[in-house]
């Protein structure tokens, strides 16, 4: 089933009114922080919906089965990384596309924790999926990575620069888990000690 046919399944014929598009961001926000803490697997649309104060018929008006509900939780996940990403390929050189990347991810952790911002969904669940809904979202998934790639510049060899997109990426990833320890007002000082480590290695002169 293609991402296109596994959407209109979910939500036509019915009309996507401002309400309605609002009521679904609410559930995908609500989705997101139980799959982040019960993965995949572990979430059903009943503990979505209750978590919504909503019962169960309710959440299959906007997702039919969990799988389409967990696909458009990773979609919008990627969509935001995607965004980032951009922003950060947007600096006039690597060095300054990295501490901005690293930069962002810091400051979203830190507005999450606030209650202030959604973080992004926990990617390495999308593994869970079933083949149809899976390879599209790695599809995408794979732009992202060709993006980040990118920072590094046509003229660093593509072996390089694959291995340290692979690098940043799954610093970014595993930030969340470590960066919490810290108190708020030492995020800065995290990425910046971070970001030193990504610079000039872990060896001593």
């Amino acid at each position: 089933m293609s991402m296109e046919n596994m959407h209109s399944e979910s939500v036509s014929p019915r009309p996507r009114g401002r309400k309605f598009e609002r009521r679904r961001e609410d559930i995908l926000l609500a989705a997101t922080d139980i799959m982040n803490s019960s993965g995949v697997k572990g979430t059903t649309l009943l503990e979505v919906a209750r978590a919504m104060d909503m019962n169960n018929n309710s959440i299959t008006y906007y997702f039919r089965r969990k799988e389409q509900l967990a696909a458009a939780v990773f979609e919008r996940s990627m969509e935001r990384l995607h965004d980032m990403v951009r922003e950060a390929a947007a600096e006039p050189d690597p060095r300054a596309r990295v501490y901005r990347f690293i930069a962002m991810h810091v400051k979203l952790r830190a507005a999450g924790i606030r209650g202030e911002a959604q973080p992004l969904a926990t990617l390495s669940d999308m593994r869970t999926l079933e083949d149809s809904i899976r390879l599209p979202l790695e599809r995408k998934y794979q732009d992202i990575f060709r993006d980040v790639r990118g920072f590094f510049g046509a003229e660093m060899p593509r072996d390089v620069a694959i291995a340290r997109a692979h690098i940043l990426l799954e610093t970014v990833f595993w930030l969340p888990v470590w960066i919490s320890h810290y108190p708020l007002d030492q995020f800065g000082r995290a990425a910046t000690r971070l970001f030193d480590l990504l610079e000039k290695g872990l060896a001593l002169p």
